[in-house]
């Protein structure tokens, strides 16, 4: 009677955990829409107002749309979950838990994957159009997708965050010898050597102190896109921009492979259709926020020069070097891709 009673009230108890079971996941399983309710975290490297801050944004829009607001995507600019640090955010997300979603640059991909120097060489791309249509070819496509892969990383799509202009505060650059009494502000080993290839002197300094040290003119030009210097109104101590078109720079949606693929496949077809329409927003916001600037900037006294094709081909041939040591650094298949061989 003792083993009967104790196994009624056992199954008794399994019915009632059973119960529970069901009621406390009630708030995080299916809503009507068909999607768990779940919050997931998106780490980026600007604020709001950069590039990738406005990919991360637009794709919680989607997100929540898609999905009858029962997945929310919680966006964390500033690089704020890895201390700041970007190479640190990457080192986060390859190791897993702190956030499944990403958007970072070629930049900081260099650090553990070489191949993405190529991004950012000087004059692989004249305009974005150029990126865009290789990234987006079959190709291209598979291409970076393998290269996430590789670390990791499931690769959903890609964003311009500016071409490099040149500007300084002293006089019309036309050529690169116009570039001898110029002291350029740079950032990383890419654009020193590329200035310095170029006949400039150059100097690393944060972002943070550029608008300053230009005012207080420890150095006389930068090199950013348009929509970069906009976000630190630095045409006010800026008065010539020459349209070099140098080189590249991207951001790049990626997820955790691991947390991706725990994701429900319908989850994960949402998540991949809505980082290719984000990226696709951010991308015309992009274009035509850098056609407006460049007409605001002239309004507010910045000289605009475009520079001919032998005055650029003059820019390009100094800069090869730059480019060949680059290139030293990726795979042959990279090479071919790019059509660099």
């Amino acid at each position: 009677m003792r083993k009967i009673f104790a196994l009624i009230l056992a199954a008794a108890m399994c019915l009632s955990l059973a119960a529970c079971g069901a009621s406390d996941s009630a708030d995080t399983t299916q809503t009507d829409g068909g999607f768990e309710k779940q919050s997931i975290k998106i780490s980026y490297s600007t604020g709001d107002q950069g590039m990738d801050g406005i990919a991360a944004n637009r794709l919680k829009e989607l997100v929540a749309e898609k999905t009858d607001g029962a997945v929310t995507i919680e966006c964390y600019g500033n690089a704020q979950l890895a201390g700041g640090d970007m190479d640190r955010m990457l080192e986060l997300l390859i190791q897993g838990g702190g956030y499944d979603l990403c958007i970072l640059s070629e930049a900081v991909m260099e650090s553990v994957n070489p191949n993405f120097y190529i991004l950012e060489s000087p004059f692989v791309f004249s305009s974005y159009e150029d990126a865009y249509n290789l990234l987006d070819s079959d190709a291209g496509h598979e291409w970076i997708t393998n290269e996430f892969a590789a670390e990791g990383l499931t690769y959903l799509g890609s964003l311009g965050n500016g071409i490099l202009q040149m500007t300084n505060s002293k006089h019309e650059i036309r050529t690169p010898s116009d570039l001898s009494d110029i002291r350029f502000r740079v950032y990383g080993d890419n654009d020193m050597r590329l200035i310095k290839a170029l006949g400039g002197d150059a100097f690393v300094m944060s972002f943070s102190e550029l608008y300053s040290a230009l005012q207080q003119k420890t150095v006389d030009g930068q090199i950013n896109g348009l929509q970069t210097m906009a976000s630190a109104n630095l045409q006010e101590v800026q008065k010539y921009c020459t349209m070099l078109n140098m080189s590249l720079s991207s951001f790049h949606i990626v997820a955790n492979s691991a947390a991706f693929e725990k994701y429900s496949p319908e989850l994960q077809e949402v998540l991949k259709e809505c980082a290719v329409e984000a990226a696709q927003y951010a991308r015309d916001y992009l274009s035509n926020q850098e056609a407006e600037l460049r007409t605001k900037f002239e309004e507010s006294g910045m000289v605009f020069y475009d520079p001919t094709e032998e005055e650029l081909a003059q820019f390009k041939e100094l800069a090869m070097p730059v480019l060949k040591d680059n290139l030293s650094n990726v795979s042959q298949e990279t090479i071919e891709i790019f059509g660099l061989n």
